[in-house]
């Protein structure tokens, strides 16, 4: 942290040694043992990169990552790590957009990841205005991607009428995630193991409504560090919204 407010977001002026320290920034999350606060503790968890080529490695099964107009959205960009560790072709021809409300967080993406748009702001500016007036034109990517937070602090866009029986944040991230999925593109997460062993609610419902659930990961205790709280990888295929004959559960 200390890092980026001496040298600003400019890539150009870090060098190789300081850009692998800031790839390794965990936030918050990653700091609860030495007295770290705050909500930072609730959302910054950030993806072991080990995870983060395991979920391209199963998005690059169902969508095709050499299209030229390849376009890919981080709701809760982090450090960047979906970007960073994306596969070349990924970073060399598609349009990567995130959105990250952590100051630090959102600059060391864009110094990582340079061709990438990464806006410091909330993911639900993108669907109302701060009156709650929600917007009419809303983009589509090929692929939604990241690790979003968890747990029911939504704040005040619950408040102003944003998807408010939507409790969850991480629910609320899949279902707005599926609704900028395009026809035949995927929405791939991170998500607490929660989603899945829980029974079916009105959320998941509309989420199953619109789009298959193709894969499935358990992924194992205490893959993000300190934290034991059980996570899977989930990976929605948009299309006609009926259930997946087949789901594949690796441990």
């Amino acid at each position: 942290e200390a890092l980026v407010a001496e040298k600003g977001d400019n890539p150009n002026d870090y060098s190789p040694e300081e850009l692998e320290k800031l790839a390794l920034y965990t936030g918050s999350g990653g700091r609860a043992r030495e007295g770290a606060e705050g909500r930072g503790l609730l959302d910054e968890y950030y993806t072991p990169p080990e995870v983060v080529k395991l979920v391209w490695q199963e998005v690059a099964k169902l969508v095709d990552l050499n299209k030229s107009d390849l376009t890919v959205l981080e709701p809760a960009v982090g450090t960047g790590r979906f970007f960073y560790y994306a596969p070349d072709i990924v970073k060399e021809l598609g349009n990567l957009e995130g959105f990250e409300i952590n100051k630090t967080s959102a600059t060391i993406a864009g110094i990582l990841t340079p061709s990438a748009g990464i806006e410091n702001t909330n993911f639900e500016n993108l669907f109302v205005d701060k009156n709650g007036k929600a917007k009419r034109k809303l983009p589509e990517y090929d692929i939604v991607i990241g690790n979003p937070p968890y747990g029911e602090h939504r704040g005040m866009y619950l408040g102003l009428g944003e998807e408010p029986k939507i409790k969850k944040y991480e629910e609320y991230f899949l279902k707005r995630g599926l609704d900028l999925t395009k026809e035949g593109g995927v929405t791939a997460m991170v998500v607490p193991s929660s989603f899945l062993r829980s029974g079916t609610d009105n959320t998941k419902l509309r989420i199953s409504g619109s789009a298959k659930l193709i894969v499935a990961y358990r992924l194992p205790n205490k893959i993000f560090g300190i934290t034991d709280i059980g996570t899977d990888i989930v990976i929605f295929k948009k299309g006609d919204g009926s259930s997946a004959e087949e789901i594949s559960n690796d441990s």
